[in-house]
């Protein structure tokens, strides 16, 4: 869930993270070649899918984790004809991807019930978390 808030006539956005409310950070500027192997799988993915969603995604110490549990839903946009970089070209983030990568780090251990893509880029998450009692 995200929020708005105008604090000192600053608006910024939130994010709640395992039942606290924390500041989204800027994402920092980013390239291909920064990410750790699982994430440059997962970025490949992602632009494989194009237009779809990534179900049951586990995150492991910030680091994303396919497992047998995964499974990707495409929508075929036809007449679309969507240029993503080859797979050994070195490239800089969009800022989605980049917000998305930093996203992973906060939540370091938890689970990713669906990750909807829309022309290669991540730009919804649905995190599953426990309920503290």
């Amino acid at each position: 869930m995200v929020y708005n808030t105008a604090a000192n006539q600053n608006p910024a956005r939130w994010v709640v993270l395992k039942g606290k409310m924390k500041p989204i950070k800027k994402a920092r500027r980013m390239t291909k070649n920064e990410l750790s192997v699982p994430q440059r799988k997962l970025l490949g993915l992602m632009q494989k899918v194009g237009y779809g969603r990534i179900n049951n995604l586990t995150v492991e110490k910030g680091e994303p984790v396919l497992s047998t549990d995964s499974s990707i839903e495409r929508d075929l946009k036809l007449g679309a004809n969507d240029y993503f970089p080859k797979a050994g070209e070195d490239f800089v983030l969009k800022k989605k991807m980049a917000e998305f990568f930093d996203q992973l780090t906060e939540i370091k251990d938890g689970f990713i019930r669906k990750i909807e893509i829309r022309g290669g880029l991540p730009i919804l998450l649905q995190i599953e978390e426990k309920i503290a009692i």
